[in-house]
């Protein structure tokens, strides 16, 4: 009987540390699936209206910052971007980190660069 218990256990160790690494997995592919629509959302924004809005380096992805994705809140009532976000909530990666932005150009007046950060905690262990 003790050996079937141990035996039990073992399985149900084995399995937790699966269910855990698949859950990390999930939220590491909602993160680059977040990542790629902002990203092209972002590069849509920039190709309609050949600028990015004045928003500065490093700044929090809030709806403040995203509201000239959505329809209602740019001029010509494109939505760049469906997401689900209330005034004054910020938009967040699985793992409850807010996404950065910055905006800019490169050294070259002719090409625009979008960088945006985000993290990925504990990226080596569960490739």
């Amino acid at each position: 009987m003790l050996v079937v218990i141990v035996i039990i256990a073992l399985l149900i160790g084995m399995l937790g540390g699966a269910y855990v690494q698949a859950r990390n997995h999930a939220k590491r592919a909602r993160a680059e699936t977040q990542l790629r629509e902002l990203v092209k959302a972002w590069n849509e924004y920039y190709l309609t209206y050949t600028n990015w809005p004045t928003a500065g380096n490093n700044v929090d992805m809030t709806y403040e910052t995203l509201k000239p994705l959505f329809a209602a809140n740019n001029p010509k009532g494109i939505p760049f971007l469906s997401i689900n976000i209330q005034s004054g909530a910020s938009y967040c990666d699985p793992w409850g980190n807010v996404y950065k932005i910055s905006f800019g150009t490169g050294t070259d007046n002719q090409q625009a660069a979008l960088r945006i950060a985000v993290s990925f905690p504990n990226r080596d262990r569960y490739r």
